[in-house]
């Protein structure tokens, strides 16, 4: 069994990667928050092979309340989605199981560190 350890676990500095190692991870993926300058410096001084997320579409946040406006009980659970926007960004809400997670509609992108990032993860 291989472990990693995905980007909602924080990963923010050298430290952090030295612990998961001793915890058994094989590989980590730093927080999405993170500067393109301490994903670097991650990538630098990391005793973990460091896997960066380029695109996708990662929920913004989980919530454990629900945003149907029915009661629990008569609630089929199935996943419902909506549109949203404000300050002029659009989002997409989806409710299932009685959670809901917000993504941003444009997805995540990080094109613009790739060559760097990518020049300076080691091979492992």
């Amino acid at each position: 069994v291989k472990l990693a350890s995905g980007s909602f676990l924080y990963v923010m500095n050298s430290y952090a990667t030295a612990q998961l190692k001793e915890m058994g991870v094989q590989w980590c993926v730093p927080a999405l928050e993170s500067s393109p300058e301490n994903m670097l410096e991650i990538a630098n001084n990391s005793t973990l092979p460091i896997v960066q997320v380029i695109n996708g579409n990662p929920p913004l946040f989980t919530s454990a309340v629900c945003i149907r406006k029915n009661p629990c009980s008569a609630c089929n659970q199935q996943e419902k989605k909506y549109n949203l926007k404000k300050d002029g960004k659009e989002y997409l809400a989806v409710s299932k199981n009685c959670q809901i997670q917000l993504f941003n509609k444009k997805g995540y992108t990080r094109e613009k560190i790739k060559a760097n990032i990518c020049g300076v993860i080691k091979n492992y």
